[in-house]
């Protein structure tokens, strides 16, 4: 039995070993629907578990995998997207993704109230803005989302899902629009708080350079549901 048992826990181990941790982001949230994206660097079947708390996440979403190509980078990958849908307004969800072997940890979001409606008990809707991060500049970008991360913790505690309604980025998120960039600056340096907290960001210059331009800016993001 103990044989059995100490293979088994090997096993396990063995493939956590050889399965990435994927981090998730959140975008585009309304007060029935959520978008989540992350990077893959081979083409699946985006699932997600979800459910309203850690112990009951029993609903399943399946989404799409697009390959994204720049030319001259090697790092060319697929950007997974599954949209929540039916969803109530100004609840807490919690949600794993996967694609394939390859999962993220048990994270968590809340959906906008209806409008009119406060988000929090003391009747707010927060927003955490940030931008012009652009390039990594001694840790500039990824300290300033961590020091964000820290504040919302010692002034409100709890998961920043609980708290925040919305990360806008005011543009210049990169220093140059291509996979790179995007892969490497934007999306690595939000993901302690990406998973949490849905972003939107705008277009500034630096986002119509390179490449690909702004190309790239509207295939990672989604607006069409949005409406003022």
């Amino acid at each position: 039995m103990k044989t059995s048992m100490l293979f088994g826990l090997f096993l396990l181990m063995v493939a956590q070993g050889f399965a990435q941790v994927i981090h998730p982001y959140l975008q585009a949230p309304t007060s029935n629907s959520m978008y989540v994206n992350w990077k893959t660097s081979f083409t699946n079947t985006p699932s997600v578990i979800y459910g309203t708390s850690p112990q009951n996440m029993n609903s399943t979403v399946t989404g799409s995998a697009s390959q994204f190509i720049d030319g001259g980078y090697s790092g060319n990958y697929y950007y997974n997207t599954v949209q929540f849908v039916n969803l109530l307004p100004n609840t807490k969800y919690y949600y794993r993704v996967s694609s394939g072997a390859d999962f993220s940890d048990t994270l968590s979001f809340k959906t906008l109230p209806l409008p009119g409606q406060a988000a929090s008990a003391d009747g707010h809707i927060r927003f955490l803005i940030m931008g012009d991060n652009q390039i990594q500049t001694s840790g500039r970008y990824d300290s300033l989302v961590a020091a964000a991360k820290r504040k919302v913790f010692e002034r409100w505690g709890g998961d920043p899902s609980d708290n925040i309604g919305l990360t806008f980025m005011v543009g210049d998120q990169v220093d140059l629009g291509n996979l790179n960039q995007y892969e490497n600056i934007h999306f690595a340096y939000n993901q302690a708080l990406s998973g949490y907290v849905p972003i939107q960001t705008t277009v500034g210059n630096h986002e119509t350079y390179g490449a690909l331009g702004l190309s790239a800016y509207y295939s990672h993001f989604y607006m069409n549901q949005m409406t003022y």
